[in-house]
């Protein structure tokens, strides 16, 4: 099975050690930075298959680092994170794979994250059965 490599960017020290506890118990590699320009760093230094940041962070906002992503036509799926009730439509116009609304179930971004680097790891389950 693949281990994918996350980059989890968070500014909030607490938020970012509570995420990066979830996303290692799920099996995955987890860089972890707190501001866009260490994210920018990271992309350019490593491959990444998941960028799940938070949308207010210092400059600039995480919806800045997936329209960077989408522009550079890289191969990562993104995720946006927020407290704000309207999440979703700016993830959505940003081009973010899918949103986070924090302060709901951990369980239900554990869903998302597993829906969105599952094939993957089913083609190569599936492809060790057949060998």
């Amino acid at each position: 099975m693949t281990t994918h490599t996350v980059l989890l960017v968070e500014d909030d020290t607490d938020q970012r050690e509570m995420y990066l506890l979830m996303l290692r118990m799920m099996g995955f590699a987890v860089r972890a930075v707190g501001d866009a320009a260490a994210a920018r760093g990271v992309l350019e230094r490593e491959p990444v298959a998941l960028l799940l940041t938070d949308w207010y962070l210092p400059e600039p906002e995480g919806i800045l680092l997936i329209s960077e992503v989408r522009q550079r036509d890289m191969a990562v799926r993104t995720i946006l994170m927020s407290n704000a009730w309207h999440v979703a439509p700016v993830a959505d116009a940003a081009g973010a794979d899918g949103w986070y609304r924090k302060g709901e179930s951990l369980d239900d971004l554990r869903a998302l994250i597993q829906r969105l680097l599952t094939p993957v790891e089913i083609h190569d389950t599936a492809a060790a059965a057949l060998a």
